[in-house]
């Protein structure tokens, strides 16, 4: 039995995209996730790592800009580099809202 690996996240993409491979088949991003309280409070901030490959990343880089607020459908993944572990999430379908936070 395969258990469910499956993510829905919404956030503000808070970086310019960068390209991991030469063929632009991969592109990294990061993403804030704001949780406001009923008082309107901020109450919790969190950043993660979205990664996008083939048709995903080349569909969808020329949208991809700071501030453009951004949803994601996609599995969770474990990876493992120069800092330890970190949680990301590898997008499987992506829609962009553009018009977002300036710098």
């Amino acid at each position: 039995m395969n258990d469910l690996n499956s993510v829905l996240i919404e956030g503000t993409i808070f970086n310019d995209p960068v390209k991991t491979l030469e063929s632009g088949k991969c592109i990294a991003l990061m993403i804030k996730i704001e949780s406001l309280s009923r008082a309107r409070e901020m109450e919790h901030r969190t950043a993660i790592t979205i990664l996008m490959f083939d048709e995903c990343a080349r569909s969808n880089e020329p949208l991809l800009s700071y501030g453009n607020r951004i949803r994601i459908i996609g599995k969770l993944r474990n990876d493992t580099g120069p800092e330890g572990s970190e949680l990301v999430v590898i997008a499987e379908h992506i829609e962009i809202k553009p018009g977002g936070e300036k710098r």
